[in-house]
């Protein structure tokens, strides 16, 4: 009983009594592209909120983004999940469906169905990715490359925008 995870076999699942293994590959292609939009929409989220923080250091506007960075990393994604579907219906009656969108069938579809848990799923991921393009970005704005540039007349917004 013991490693048989390790060869393949999962078991059988406690009420359906198939093989835990069929309802994997049933489920991964959903887990996959939800977990691809998310990843592509906390870098849309990240990136240019890092750069601007990056760009724009110790202004009110780096305070107001490091804050929503540090925000978007405490909250659980499951309670904002929580919040995103119990507030609307309670607010407004509304409740998105829950069936399947096939990508094939209705490609529109699937984007609204996914769009919402992928925000959700994206604000973890992007709160360390702003950070760490906030951090990168002030270290190479701090090489000696970038201070001889500067130094030789070229203007520091011209340059970093160049680098980008």
């Amino acid at each position: 009983m013991g490693g048989s995870g390790l060869h393949g076999n999962l078991g059988t699942a406690l009420w359906a009594q198939h093989p835990v293994i069929d309802d994997i590959e049933a489920r991964w292609p959903v887990t996959a592209e939800l977990g691809i939009l998310a990843i592509i929409i906390s870098q849309l989220i990240a990136l240019p909120i890092g750069i601007y923080s990056a760009l724009r250091q110790n202004a009110p506007g780096d305070y107001l983004s490091r804050s929503f960075a540090i925000l978007c990393i405490a909250v659980p994604s499951f309670w904002l999940a929580t919040l995103v579907i119990v507030y609307p219906s309670i607010w407004w009656g509304y409740m998105p469906s829950i069936t399947l969108i096939k990508f094939t069938v209705d490609p529109l579809g699937n984007l609204k169905m996914f769009i919402v848990p992928a925000i959700v799923l994206g604000m973890g991921m992007s709160g360390t990715s702003m950070r760490m393009t906030r951090t990168m970005m002030l270290e190479v704005m701090r090489q000696d490359y970038i201070r001889t540039a500067w130094a030789k007349g070229l203007k520091s917004e011209q340059s970093l925008y160049d680098m980008l």
